[in-house]
């Protein structure tokens, strides 16, 4: 039992010491708490609340909603007191929602 214990403990370890590796390898930055930057492309937005379908219209996304050209919701830094950054209900448009920093208390 001691020997499988050993075993298992031992590939634990070396799993985490193989990634610290790679990690300082490939020098890959991992985010290390709330304040590590914001990508500079993002633009600064108030959140955005959606209840039918006709709201997408008011913000001026990308797209139309259909299947094939869903409105785009992107590139937004949405730091906000509210309980909710992007809220959307209600409707039946396609949307994707990518590359945002959303930030709600």
């Amino acid at each position: 039992m001691k020997r499988i214990f050993y075993y298992l403990f031992g590939g634990l370890f070396g799993v985490v010491i193989v990634s610290l590796i790679v990690v300082a390898i490939l020098n890959i930055n991992l985010p290390m708490g709330p304040d590590y930057g914001l990508p500079n492309n993002l633009v600064d937005h108030k959140p955005i609340t959606i209840l039918k379908d006709e709201d997408f219209e008011k913000y001026n996304f990308l797209g139309n909603g259909t299947e094939s050209n869903p409105y785009i919701i992107e590139n937004y830094n949405i730091t906000t007191e509210e309980d909710i950054a992007i809220y959307i209900s209600f409707t039946t448009k396609y949307f994707i929602i990518r590359n945002c920093y959303l930030n709600a208390k």
